[in-house]
């Protein structure tokens, strides 16, 4: 990625290199808009030659800094490859589906039957862990703390939280249950089995 418009091309890694805007501009939805949408076009010109794939790097910490302007600018962004006549060659993918794309390459006009880029309507496990209840309830959470201008809230203990549904699936408790099964198959292999 490259920083636009009359500043200097500096190269940024990520989206969220602090170096990628301007330090001058305040930032805005058109500023970061404008951002995501040159590094597009710079990245899929003919000039350049059409590279693939474009990624968009989402972090929590970026999304978190200046929230509201950064997600609008997103949402924004994909409306507009999505609406544009010009961008019908682009697909917004996972990595997962794009290592698939990788592993059986189709032409573009056979990607809507590819399976690997087909919806399904079956919702998994991992997704009810992810609804709507336990992000309003997160997010109620947030609100009260920093209401009360409780400055003890960082954004790494906002991570913990979304990390404590890990540890409730109980894998520590059948990490130590399959821990004494092979201390017990031991000696009774050592008891039984071995002839001194």
């Amino acid at each position: 990625m490259r920083r636009h418009k009359n500043t200097t091309t500096a190269s940024c890694r990520i989206l969220s290199d602090s170096t990628c805007l301007p330090d001058d501009e305040p930032y805005t939805v058109d500023l970061f808009f404008d951002f995501i949408k040159y590094n597009f076009d710079r990245h899929s010109s003919l000039t350049l030659g059409h590279r693939s794939p474009f990624i968009i790097e989402l972090d929590l910490f970026w999304l978190l800094e200046h929230q509201n302007i950064r997600l609008e600018a997103l949402i924004r962004f994909i409306e507009y490859i999505l609406n544009s006549e010009d961008y019908d060659y682009v697909y917004f993918v996972s990595i997962e589906q794009a290592l698939e794309w990788l592993k059986y390459p189709r032409k573009l006009d056979e990607l809507k039957d590819f399976w690997a880029f087909s919806c399904s309507n079956t919702i998994y496990e991992y997704d009810i862990d992810c609804s709507d209840i336990e992000l309003n309830l997160l997010t109620q959470d947030v609100k009260e703390s920093t209401s009360k201008n409780d400055s003890n809230i960082t954004d790494s203990q906002l991570i913990d939280r979304q990390a404590e549904d890990l540890f409730r699936s109980s894998i520590a408790f059948h990490s130590i249950w399959i821990f004494i099964l092979l201390i017990l198959t031991v000696l009774f292999y050592d008891k039984y089995f071995v002839h001194k």
